[in-house]
Parts: C-alpha cells; sequence; structure tokens
C-alpha cells in the first residue's frame, strides 16, 4: 500500500493510505479512516484555448521554467509536465534554453497571457509548495504581462478555489460526509 505524509502546522505529519485522483493533496476523512487524495500531476483547465502552436511551445518551455525552479522536479511536477505535453499536442518539454522575457516575447493576446498566468499557477500549486522560487517567476509574469495586483491576487485566489471545490467533488463522487 502507497503511503502519503500528510503535514500540516499545527496537528504534526500523518501518514494515510493514498487515493489517486486528478486533484491536488488533500486531507479527507473517510467513514472508517483518514485517506489523502493527491494528485499524479497539474490539472490544466483552459490550455485547450491555446491554438498556436508558438504559444503552446512558449508554455510548455515556461512550465519546464517553473517545474525546475526550485533546482527539484516532484514526481507530481513531472507528472505534471507530461500531461501539459499531452494536452497542448507537444512531445515533451523541452531544455529551458531562453529566457523568460523571450518566451514571453511571443505572448501579446491579453487573453493567452491570463491563461499562461492561471495555468502555471495551477502547476506552482500542483505539488502543494508555492515556493520563493516559482513567486519569482509568477512575479515575472506578472510584470511582464502588466496584470495589477489585484488581478494577480484573484487569480491566485481563484486557483486555490479550485483546488477546494475539486475536492468537494471527490466527497460528493464518494458519497463521503
Amino acid at each position: 500500500m502507497e503511503l502519503c505524509t500528510f503535514s500540516e502546522s499545527s496537528e504534526g505529519s500523518v501518514q494515510f493510505p493514498v487515493i489517486t485522483i486528478g486533484i491536488m493533496a488533500a486531507d479527507v476523512e473517510t467513514k472508517n479512516q483518514p485517506i489523502t487524495i493527491t494528485n499524479k500531476g497539474a490539472g490544466s483547465v483552459f490550455l485547450h484555448f491555446l491554438q498556436q502552436k508558438e504559444h503552446k511551445e512558449a508554455f510548455l518551455e515556461l512550465a519546464n521554467i517553473v517545474a525546475n525552479a526550485d533546482g527539484f522536479v516532484s514526481l507530481k511536477e513531472k507528472g505534471g509536465l507530461r500531461i501539459i505535453a499531452a494536452e497542448l499536442d507537444l512531445t515533451a518539454a523541452p531544455a529551458a534554453s531562453r529566457s523568460i522575457a523571450d518566451i514571453l516575447s511571443c505572448v501579446q493576446d491579453e487573453r493567452v497571457q491570463h491563461i499562461f498566468m492561471v495555468e502555471i499557477l495551477l502547476l506552482c500549486y500542483v505539488d502543494g509548495d508555492y515556493n520563493d522560487d516559482e513567486k519569482a517567476v509568477i512575479m515575472e509574469m506578472k510584470q511582464r504581462f502588466n496584470i495589477s495586483d489585484e488581478k494577480y491576487e484573484a487569480f491566485k485566489e481563484w486557483v486555490l478555489q479550485l483546488d477546494k471545490l475539486r475536492i468537494a467533488g471527490v466527497k460528493l463522487i464518494l458519497d463521503m460526509p
């Protein structure tokens, strides 16, 4: 049986059996025992709106940079990159050889910029750790796309709310209180 450690600062660490479905990590209490619902990859929402090959390739390259931002690519991030590449109908995440500024220079449409921001935030949160290195990439995107603080906070809050809704959906499907 695969086990996952769930940590919360107020309660310490606890190990639970893992049930794998398409959501970010969450602690769920069943009738008999607690379980952790976890995600093996990113939960893309809007990538299907990217139609230009240049945008798809730029997004995958940026996603690769974000996944590698902290110097360690978690299994969830690796899974997320595979899912993203498949959804974009691309073979694999290219090695990042361009700067973030160069990658983002092809993204002029505001809606496409917003898709990039939301989807990269989803990738940042997939491993449950939105760290300083990932945040630095996000802040560069925010600046280059000229996204206001209010819009950025709205995007971030939406990503967090999406996770909560997915967890609630799982509980509903599994008929859990």
